[in-house]
């Protein structure tokens, strides 16, 4: 899932989730709303995020990013990301946050990318393709969610659905 959009945090010191605004390819894993990732089965997923963190404030600030589980802080998640002055009024400082940790799930559980900034002058900011360079489109936050181990007591799946079906599928022993 990605943001093509940017985001503004509402304020200083308070949290905020990563808003999602596009799907790329998805397996086991869907967007309930514009911030949670809802894992279809139980198991071991790993988690990543990358996010183009902008600042255009004179001085340095940071932006501290977590993950949380259907609502809940998860524990060790929290990472600091210091981002530069600005180095003009016209060109901003950059930085890109990543980060991968693997978190156990319930079928049905939900995950989000949360954080809190210094500045509102710290934005996740999207960037269109450069026809010029050429580039393609970077997004102002990304996330994959992939299961990499079901829990034993959980070894099927849902490998396809359409409306009024469904395919149940095992892990192989």
């Amino acid at each position: 899932f990605s943001n093509n959009n940017g985001q503004t945090a509402p304020s200083t010191g308070t949290s905020a989730v990563v808003e999602w605004d596009s799907t790329d390819k998805t397996s086991g894993v869907y967007l309930s709303n514009t911030t949670r990732v809802n894992v279809r089965n139980a198991g071991t997923y790993s988690v990543q995020y990358g996010l183009q963190l902008t600042n255009a404030a004179n001085d340095g600030q940071y932006a501290d990013i977590w993950l949380k589980k259907n609502g809940s802080l998860v524990d060790n998640t929290g990472k600091r990301y210091f981002l530069p002055a600005r180095k003009s009024a016209s060109e901003p400082a950059h930085v890109v946050a990543a980060y991968e940790t693997l978190i156990t799930c319930n079928a049905g559980d939900y995950l989000e990318v949360a954080g809190s900034v210094s500045s509102t002058d710290v934005t996740l900011e999207y960037y269109a393709a450069d026809a010029g360079v050429p580039r393609p489109a970077i997004p102002a936050a990304s996330v994959v969610v992939k299961l990499v181990s079901p829990l034993a007591y959980s070894n099927i799946f849902i490998s396809s659905q359409s409306k009024g079906q469904a395919t149940i599928s095992h892990y192989a022993n």
